[in-house]
């Protein structure tokens, strides 16, 4: 009978995973304190920005009524984004080979329903056109916070540019390279650990939103051409879609809360 050899690999990345957290991790009622905690250890160690609590608040009197409805409708959703079975579930991909030495390909992924259901409340906070995005309630703070001369303002603006940044950086690349470019610089893992390939979140969200989940439309060729190329590319390039979303979902979530903070009197 043959041995089996079993090999456990830990990514680059995970390394972060075992540092001390600067602050507690962004929680909201429904959300899994074990998924905030994986997520956010990444999000602190990639952008070094300050706990969204700690932010100098604001007080709901100094905005318009107009101005409310935007960041009330933010941190409405953030909640009903929190308690999502699709960002609090396990999803994974599992390939392995079979006795007769072919590729075995495993998946276990949300409920198409609960997949579809997710995305188009994800996109409220990902897309710029949407009346409370995440750069719309931006913005919006943004705005007030320009306005108030008690000290802080340098502050408050300087926190909602780190935040602007990240989230573009977020866009244009998996959470795990940002991770992985910080910890290279910080010499804790070597320059080869950049060698790693993934695609980028913005083409990831489009491909799916649409080609399949919101709209049957500019994406679907696209997204057809990645099922045809076989098992494992179209499971792992859901799973990579995944990823990127769980990644910008965390973040969206944390600045709920600093909209929340900077709601309560000051």
């Amino acid at each position: 009978m043959a041995e089996k050899i079993t090999v456990q690999a830990r990514a680059f990345s995970d390394i972060v995973q075992d540092d001390p957290l600067r602050f507690q991790p962004p929680q909201l009622p429904g959300l899994s304190p074990e998924v905030a905690d994986y997520w956010w250890r990444q999000i602190a160690y990639a952008f070094p920005f300050d706990d969204p609590r700690i932010f100098p608040a604001i007080g709901r009197d100094r905005f318009e009524e107009s101005q409310l409805e935007v960041l009330d409708r933010y941190t409405e959703a953030a909640r009903e984004l929190a308690g999502s079975e699709v960002l609090n579930g396990k999803h994974q991909v599992t390939v392995g080979m079979t006795e007769d030495d072919e590729e075995s390909i495993k998946a276990a992924f949300p409920k198409g329903e609960n997949l579809r259901g997710f995305s188009v409340l994800f996109r409220q906070f990902y897309s710029d056109g949407e009346a409370a995005s995440f750069d719309r309630a931006r913005k919006t703070l943004g705005e007030v916070a320009a306005q108030i001369d008690d000290g802080n303002g340098d502050r408050r603006l300087g926190q909602l540019k780190a935040w602007k940044k990240a989230a573009g950086r977020m866009r244009g690349r998996q959470l795990e390279m940002l991770v992985l470019e910080r910890l290279v610089n910080d010499e804790r893992a070597p320059a080869g650990a950049l060698e790693l390939h993934r695609q980028t979140p913005i083409h990831l969200i489009s491909l799916y939103q649409y080609g399949e989940l919101i709209h049957f439309g500019k994406q679907r060729d696209q997204l057809r051409a990645v099922i045809q190329a076989g098992a494992f590319e179209e499971n792992w390039t859901k799973m990579e879609f995944l990823i990127a979303v769980a990644g910008l979902c965390h973040f969206y979530l944390g600045f709920g809360l600093l909209v929340e903070t900077a709601l309560d009197d000051a």
